[in-house]
């Protein structure tokens, strides 16, 4: 801790302004920790493991990158996000894809923003609440069609619309008219799958 602290105050006498100087000293050592800790104990958490290592460098690069006017630094940043989500989906390491995933999409946003902008700006003004109402109106229809019927007299609560159990919203009674293989909110949240 007193060598990284030293370091930074080194950096911080010679006017070094880069965020990744400040934070590989950290995060070096942070991922070999969790690489250790992840070979002595499998079950071990990727997030206990290899989060606060890559969040340590990650988010302070990132502010930087969206202030950054030039293009090298989110290149080099979005270059090392999708490795990270690369080698996260490979080995299943959910820290490394969440991470690298999320600064993957926030570097892309910013690059895009401007490019976006000028298309929205281009769009006529009825568009874009036309397709909120188109998208609210899609969103709605299927939630009305996965709705199940009301359970049977006598039957109220989860276990009304248990699968297994025969009557309506499990596909058995002759009142059930909903697409095939979708089930109602009631049965998801009885069942065990």
């Amino acid at each position: 801790m007193l060598l990284v602290l030293a370091t930074w105050v080194r950096l911080g006498a010679s006017d070094v302004v880069i965020p990744e100087a400040y934070t590989l000293p950290v995060t070096v050592p942070a991922l070999a920790i969790g690489v250790l800790r992840r070979r002595r104990d499998a079950e071990a958490s990727s997030w206990t493991a290899y989060g606060p290592g890559l969040a340590a460098t990650l988010l302070p690069s990132l502010i930087a990158a969206w202030g950054d006017q030039h293009w090298l630094r989110p290149l080099l940043l979005g270059a090392a996000a999708l490795a990270l989500t690369l080698t996260g989906a490979r080995h299943r390491l959910q820290a490394l894809l969440v991470l690298g995933s999320a600064v993957l999409a926030l570097v892309a946003l910013h690059e895009l923003a401007p490019y976006v902008a000028q298309v929205v700006g281009a769009l006529p003004r009825w568009l874009p609440p036309a397709l909120a109402g188109l998208l609210l109106l899609a969103v709605g229809a299927t939630s009305s069609s996965v709705c199940a019927t009301p359970p049977a007299a006598g039957h109220t609560g989860p276990d009304a619309l248990r699968p297994g159990r025969p009557g309506p919203g499990n596909g058995e009674g002759p009142e059930d008219f909903r697409l095939p293989g979708l089930r109602s909110g009631w049965a998801i949240l009885g069942s065990n799958q």
